[in-house]
């Protein structure tokens, strides 16, 4: 690699979630690839492979834009008083 740079900013899943975790944001392969398919993190799929750029990662996972979880809703159960 070049620059002395560890990591690549595009990479697979593998190779990111690795790139988080030493970060100190773990997240999972499975929890990028979930986010992959519902369409939260831009990707580039290339035969089998998928291929994510690092700070739109980042972006996804700090909530940059405002995709946070929806709130939850009471839904039976306990209701407030």
């Amino acid at each position: 690699m070049s620059e002395g740079k560890e990591f690549r900013d595009v990479a697979g899943i593998k190779e990111t979630a690795r790139r988080l975790k030493s970060e100190g944001l773990p997240v999972s392969e499975y929890s990028l690839t979930r986010a992959v398919k519902r369409g939260d993190i831009p990707a580039r799929i290339i035969g089998r492979n998928c291929l994510l750029f690092y700070p739109n990662v980042l972006s996804w996972v700090t909530c940059e834009h405002g995709q946070d979880n929806k709130p939850l809703t009471p839904s039976g159960g306990i209701r407030p008083v």
